[in-house]
């Protein structure tokens, strides 16, 4: 009698340990993709504003600036939409030399929640904003 509530009770805990787990793993595969992009945009970010600023210092031409702004993202497998909410900004605004470079690039992380629930969507959203000087870009 005492045998079989002893397996109840070790049945019990393994069931608890194996939800437990399972709970575990489900928020990480939802919340693995959106802290892996924080870090991997920051890079992305350094590298494009880069490109764009290189691209501007040697030809004057803020589209051309532009052009390649989308042509570093596609390479990167971005979105048209993440290419559309990405801002591009020479400073200081204005009929002025420009010194510097403002880009931030917007990425959705794509979890299962996000991907079939699209008010969740603003969640994975991932912004990152970094400025270079126009006469230390590298390319």
């Amino acid at each position: 009698m005492f045998a079989n509530e002893r397996g109840d009770i070790v049945i019990r805990h393994v069931v608890k340990i194996i939800l437990i787990v399972v709970l575990v793993i489900f928020i990480l595969s939802e919340l693995g993709p959106i802290i892996w992009y924080r870090f991997t945009t920051m890079n992305e970010a350094e590298d494009i504003a880069n490109a764009i600023a290189f691209e501007y210092r040697n030809s004057k031409d803020i589209q051309k600036a532009l052009n390649t702004a989308s042509q570093e993202m596609i390479i990167r497998n971005y979105s048209e939409e993440e290419i559309r909410n990405s801002i591009v900004q020479f400073l200081p605004e204005g009929n002025v030399p420009k010194e510097k470079l403002r880009l931030t690039i917007v990425k959705f992380a794509n979890t299962l929640f996000t991907k079939h629930i699209k008010p969740l969507k603003r969640f994975a959203r991932v912004t990152t904003t970094r400025e270079v000087s126009l006469t230390e870009a590298i390319p």
